[in-house]
């Protein structure tokens, strides 16, 4: 009998866990965050101690998507010497990632390019592809925020490439969006225009139509259109006017929409 209430504890948990996986992609982080609590008080009454591990982490992911650093750091306290004694390498490449930003937004900009690092060489330790993939990402991000435009290429070229050959082409496009923020950041205009095209070729093209995030090809329509004005192109208009498109199949009303249709009128 308590073999079967631990069951379905853990299961209870797990399915929260999920749960909160689809509120994390709907952009609801706060709603993720409180389910992700939910399952924590599960794996807690059950004794589990490796779900409990494992979903701290997914805690502190969401802490940080929330910039509530100082309790998601808290939460990752010991997950990296728990994850090696549990020999949990896939568990410990996030582990190494979300230290990683935690490190970089405490401004420990070499602590955080080590577990960084880290959590490259152990996913490549495992093989695996996807792995892999979020690792260049993570160092893509870091290098990119520092305005390191050489190493951000690199790293931004092997995840989009590794998410390219795996299908997830979602995280393939925004390897192309931050290396074309970072040139229109430092207002290299044509390198800026290079990666807005491939980013948005990849997103109309290569994502299928019903799985397509209307709202992040326009702001890539609206990023694009301020490129071409800056470079005073030919296209620009029709650029502006494909991007006051995009916006129109959004149909929001948020501040962040009407900043971007203000932008582009």
């Amino acid at each position: 009998a308590a073999s079967d209430v631990y069951k379905r504890q853990v299961l209870v948990g797990t399915s929260l866990a999920k749960s909160a996986e689809l509120q994390e992609k709907a952009q609801d982080f706060a709603g993720g965050l409180a389910t992700l609590q939910q399952a924590q008080a599960q794996f807690v009454v059950a004794g589990s101690i490796p779900a409990q591990s494992r979903n701290k982490l997914r805690i502190a992911q969401a802490l940080q998507n929330l910039n509530r650093w100082e309790e998601a750091a808290k939460e990752l306290d010991g997950l990296v010497l728990t994850f090696r004694n549990m020999k949990s390498r896939p568990s410990l490449v996030t582990t190494y990632a979300l230290r990683g930003k935690q490190r970089a937004h405490d401004n420990d900009l070499k602590g955080a390019l080590s577990d960084f690092n880290k959590a490259r060489s152990t996913a490549k330790s495992l093989g695996s592809p996807q792995l892999i993939a979020n690792t260049e990402l993570a160092l893509c991000e870091h290098h990119a925020v520092q305005q390191d435009t050489k190493s951000a290429r690199k790293h931004c070229s092997a995840a989009s490439e590794g998410f390219s050959k795996i299908g997830l082409w979602t995280l393939a496009a925004r390897s192309h969006v931050l290396l074309a923020r970072l040139a229109q950041a430092k207002e290299e205009y044509l390198q800026a225009r290079t990666d807005y095209l491939e980013a948005l070729r990849i997103l109309s093209e290569e994502v299928a139509k019903s799985a397509r995030d209307e709202r992040e090809i326009s702001v890539q329509e609206v990023n694009l259109c301020q490129v071409e004005l800056r470079l005073k192109s030919n296209g620009a208009n029709r650029r502006c006017l494909d991007a006051d498109k995009a916006l129109k199949r959004v149909k929001a009303t948020d501040a962040s929409y009407r900043g971007m249709v203000a932008a582009t009128n």
